[in-house]
């Protein structure tokens, strides 16, 4: 692979592999690790990588380190909080509209909590959810980055939506009660 054509590759999917990362992780820096991890490992493997189905290797490869890197943080994450990062992102860029803060208190709580709920569903599940409703890939890249049939992506993103509904409904109905 020349250097230009690794670059154009990069330039292309580099959003996506973060917000992949990202949506796993809940952590800035850790999809940054691993969004730099992917694309090393894409320069180191290039001659055995389709070039036809580069964006289906490099989601197969993020979700395997998003995974990895979940298992070697897995005793910290479950004492830890849940990381702030996002909260202090979504202050940086919400346009003004001249909310009160606790208005932003209480978004940027539900926004965690939201995040928290994506990441309580079982890896398969917000693999598929996070690929076809944030990152909007087909049916078919999904189901081949994770070897699975098109239908069974279908019952899962199902069952995912369902149970991510109900969660945030159950949120919700916790906020408008405070």
């Amino acid at each position: 692979m020349r250097t230009d054509e690794f670059k154009n590759i990069m330039n292309r999917y580099k959003n996506q592999i973060y917000t992949q990362a990202y949506y796993f992780t809940g952590s800035k820096q850790d999809s940054e690790d691993i969004v730099q991890e992917v694309f090393l490992r894409l320069w180191n493997h290039a001659d055995r990588v389709d070039k036809k189905a580069v964006y289906g290797w490099l989601c197969r490869v993020t979700r395997n380190l998003c995974i990895d890197s979940y298992r070697k943080k897995k005793e910290t994450l479950l004492d830890a909080e849940c990381d702030d990062d996002y909260g202090s992102y979504l202050l940086e860029n919400v346009q003004d509209s001249s909310p009160t803060p606790e208005q932003y208190v209480i978004y940027e709580d539900f926004q965690e909590n939201i995040l928290r709920e994506i990441s309580k569903l079982p890896e398969k599940i917000r693999t598929i959810l996070i690929m076809r409703d944030i990152q909007d890939c087909p049916y078919e890249l999904i189901a081949e980055t994770l070897s699975l049939p098109v239908n069974t992506i279908k019952v899962y993103l199902h069952r995912g939506r369902r149970t991510l509904a109900q969660r945030i409904n159950f949120l919700k109905k916790a906020y408008q009660t405070e």
